[in-house]
């Protein structure tokens, strides 16, 4: 910014306004900055040097600066070559483009401009200070001043009191609120009390570093009435005091400090960092020492958020400044695709996304790739970006076909018999029979296969077996025959390769001589184990020579399907009277029978007497264990013979 001057004297002087730059007149206890200063003095309301004021503050610009011109409306362009200040006083009205534009403009020109406001008449003021605060800096969206608070106050210049060391008191202020603790230019220090709060903002400030387009300076102070005499908190005293004039002055000479303090710090470009990683963020500019929002202290910190964040760093040089770095957290989300599977043999494609560039664990750098590994693979693909690198891998799982399945078990078996399949291998089973457990039963009623599958989604593995069913034997016995009790005859059974008799003979042949009508049953088996069943029925006749005569049977089984055999009878002929006793090996009765009435018997022979004994307990129902009973039978023939026997009787149930 073109300055006429930018050195302060310290020395009293008086200048000529005819001869400013030539002849200075020198006085004690004054001290000036050279300064060309517009003042706009709407001189309207309560604020207005000239209406209230007595031209107080006029004069003593006149009096301290290189020149000063009084308008009393806002000028279209204000001149920062004629002018490198400008005060504007008095009620200017609301906030709009006529009065707003040429001060703004002449700000981003470079120019610095005073801004005074007063609560007791003065709203437009303060909406006018708010809009152009706003306008111009870059901490001004922050800043409010329409709270209204009435008072005495004692105040200091904040935050540099290396350039005044004296404290004045005011009345009535509007406070500025949200102020940055750089711009804080006077604050009420709170040793008055009343409705004024210690650090309350009475006046703001900003430099170049400030503005928008970093140019201009800007003052605004809340009160008229700053200018008193510091002689007490209650008593404001006159104006045109030796206090008022050394604010005065202080006012006007912060602009040159601000207009030319060392260069605004600077933080840095902007940057952006993959979240995890780190950044160095370096302040230059301003020289001095900094402070960061980190809390360090040196020119360059070491950063690594995971979230965007904005940094600041002020510089502690005689007018402190402060400047941002926004570092910005991306991040990189790479897929590999989902986990696949395939059969031993076949190929997949893969394919990532999410980045900029790949390279993968093949060293293919694709995003798809083809790929047919033989086991079971896990590939990695790493993808970029212009800030992150992120790696993500994907599983391909290779299937194989079912091992080999085996049916084991007999390949042969009997007509009318079963066998048990069992599969030896990896399931699922699917049987050609329907069934799907590892093992099955089957009875077949000729010669068949039976396969089974073991399948998956990579194939089938089958086996088969053949299954043989072999007809039993055909046996050949000897016809039933008919001898006389006391004979024998040889029953004889052919067509098998091996035989057992129902009396346990393991021959072919048997010699028997039943004492009562009886079957025999032979088994034949052949050489594939098959067997086949038959029976020979030997019956007892009793000659007509032996009359007359009793016979009890010394076995019998409840089960026989020969009714003469499922019960106990008394056989005989000519018999007039009996009585049969049969005993347990306890020597318990569990029967007893006087009955002689004759049956024939099923073979149509004479005779059979009584009801017969049918195995259970004096024939109730109650059953009895089968074992071997002790009989007594006595009695008397029609002859007039008599009988009496004893002995052991078999109980087969």
């Amino acid at each position: 910014m073109n300055l006429l001057s930018k050195y302060c004297l310290t020395q009293g002087t008086m200048k000529s306004l005819t001869t400013v730059l030539l002849t200075i007149f020198v006085f004690s206890s004054v001290s000036f900055c050279q300064n060309n200063v517009l003042i706009i003095d709407f001189n309207i309301g309560f604020s207005s040097d000239q209406s209230t004021n007595g031209s107080r503050i006029y004069n003593r610009l006149i009096a301290s600066q290189a020149s000063v011109a009084r308008v009393n409306t806002m000028p279209l362009v204000i001149d920062t070559a004629l002018y490198n200040q400008v005060w504007v006083l008095g009620d200017m009205g609301l906030p709009v483009a006529a009065n707003l534009d040429p001060i703004v403009n002449y700000m981003n020109a470079g120019g610095a401009v005073y801004v005074q406001s007063e609560i007791m008449c003065c709203d437009n003021q303060a909406a006018y200070i708010d809009s152009l605060i706003n306008v111009t800096c870059t901490a001004g969206v922050s800043i409010d001043h329409i709270n209204n608070t009435f008072g005495f106050f004692e105040y200091e210049p904040v935050p540099n009191p290396l350039c005044s060391a004296w404290v004045g008191h005011g009345n009535a202020s509007r406070v500025f609120e949200g102020v940055p603790a750089a711009n804080v230019f006077f604050a009420a220090t709170g040793n008055c009390g009343g409705n004024f709060i210690a650090g309350e903002v009475i006046g703001v400030r900003f430099g170049p570093i400030d503005m928008y387009t970093g140019n201009g300076a800007l003052i605004c102070v809340g009160d008229f009435n700053i200018f008193p005499t510091a002689a007490s908190c209650t008593v404001t005293g006159l104006m045109d005091t030796e206090n008022d004039k050394v604010l005065i002055d202080f006012i006007a000479n912060s602009f040159v400090a601000l207009l030319t303090s060392a260069g605004p710090v600077e933080a840095g470009n902007d940057v952006t960092i993959c979240n995890g990683d780190s950044t160095i963020l370096t302040a230059s500019g301003a020289g001095g020492t900094y402070q960061w929002s980190t809390g360090d202290t040196t020119a360059s910190i070491t950063v690594s958020p995971s979230v965007n964040t904005t940094y600041f760093v002020t510089a502690d040089t005689v007018c402190p400044t402060t400047d941002s770095v926004v570092v910005s957290v991306t991040d990189l989300t790479v897929d590999a695709g989902p986990n696949d599977t395939i059969c031993n043999g076949d190929a997949t494609v893969l394919t990532a996304s999410g980045g900029g560039a790949y390279q993968w664990s093949t060293g293919d750098t694709t995003a798809s790739i083809t790929v047919s590994p033989s086991a079971d693979t896990t590939y990695y693909v790493t993808a970029t970006d212009s800030f992150c690198s992120r790696t993500d891998s994907v599983q391909v799982s290779v299937g194989q076909p079912p091992l080999a399945v085996t049916i084991t078990g007999p390949n042969q078996l009997c007509m009318d018999s079963s066998i048990t399949l069992t599969v030896q291998g990896p399931g699922p089973y699917t049987w050609s029979t329907g069934d799907t457990l590892d093992s099955i039963t089957v009875s077949p009623a000729a010669s068949t296969s039976y396969w089974v599958q073991s399948t998956n989604s990579c194939g089938t593995s089958s086996d088969t077996v053949n299954i043989t069913v072999t007809p039993p034997p055909v046996l050949q016995v000897s016809n039933d025959t008919t001898i006389s009790i006391g004979e024998t005859v040889t029953l004889i059974a052919s067509g098998a390769n091996s035989y057992l008799w129902s009396t346990g003979t393991a021959l072919n042949n048997i010699n028997v001589s039943p004492d009562q009508t009886a079957t025999y049953t032979v088994t034949g088996t052949d050489s594939f184990g098959c067997s086949a069943e038959d029976s020979v029925t030997v019956t007892i006749t009793i000659p007509a020579a032996t009359l007359p005569f009793v016979y009890l049977p010394n076995v019998f089984s409840t089960a026989s399907d020969n009714p003469d055999n499922a019960r106990l009878y008394v056989f005989g002929q000519g018999i007039k009277s009996l009585e049969l006793t049969i005993y347990d090996r306890w020597g318990e009765q569990v029967y007893l029978t006087a009955d002689v009435s004759e049956n024939m018997r099923s073979d149509g022979e004479c005779c059979a007497y009584g009801g017969g004994w049918d195995g259970t307990y004096n024939n109730t129902g109650r059953p009895l264990n089968g074992s071997v009973f002790v009989f007594m039978l006595k009695g008397e023939f029609e002859d007039g013979g008599e009988f009496n026997e004893s002995g052991n009787i078999t109980l087969i149930q």
